[in-house]
C-alpha cells in the first residue's frame, strides 16, 4: 500500500470521506481527554477507563484509514463507511475489517511485544482474531459473536 498524507482539508475515496479539519479540531477539543476505544460493542481493556487513549493524526492507505495515538497504539479502519464526528465522539457505521494494534503495556517497546485485534465484520457476525505479542507465553484466540448493525462498529469517546 502507498502511503500519502492527504494534501485536501475534505478527502473522498470510493468508499470513505473524511474531513481533515473537522479531524484536526476534533484532536484539538480532546488532546487533553482520554478517550475509550470501542469495536464492534466492546472497550480495549475491558471496561471504560481501564486503557484510554489520545488521538494524533489520520492517514489514509487506499481503502484504509489510518488513526495514531501519542503512544505507539495504531487504528486501521478497512473500508469505512459512515464517519461522523460528533459531540466530542468519532464513530464509523461500518467497516470491513479494523486492526487495533499497541505495544504490551508494561514492557520497552519492540517488535517482539507487539499485540493487535482484528475485527472482521460478516454481516452481523464478528470474527475477531487476538494477536498476542511473539515473546508472550499466552496463545492467540479467534472468536466469533454477534454484532448489531444498527450501532458504529467503532466509536472514540470519552464514555
Amino acid at each position: 500500500m502507498l502511503k500519502y498524507r492527504m494534501p485536501a482539508l475534505h478527502c473522498r475515496t470510493d468508499r470513505m470521506e473524511i474531513d481533515k479539519e473537522k479531524f484536526n479540531n476534533w484532536i484539538k477539543q480532546t488532546e487533553k481527554n482520554w478517550l475509550n476505544i470501542f469495536i464492534a460493542g466492546e472497550v480495549f481493556g475491558g471496561r471504560p477507563g481501564e486503557a484510554p487513549q489520545q488521538p494524533k493524526d489520520i492517514e489514509i492507505f487506499n481503502d484504509t484509514l489510518l488513526i495514531t495515538f501519542k503512544g505507539t497504539e495504531r487504528l486501521w479502519i478497512k473500508k469505512p463507511v459512515g464517519i461522523k464526528i460528533e459531540n466530542n465522539k468519532f464513530t464509523v457505521q461500518a467497516a470491513e475489517t479494523i486492526r487495533w494494534g499497541w505495544h504490551y503495556y508494561g514492557r520497552t517497546p519492540s517488535n517482539l511485544n507487539w499485540a493487535e485485534l482484528l475485527y472482521i465484520s460478516d454481516k452481523d457476525k464478528i470474527r475477531k482474531a487476538e494477536i498476542i505479542p511473539l515473546d508472550s507465553p499466552f496463545e492467540c484466540k479467534i472468536d466469533t459473536f454477534t454484532f448489531d448493525q444498527g450501532n458504529p462498529i467503532l466509536r472514540i469517546s470519552e464514555y
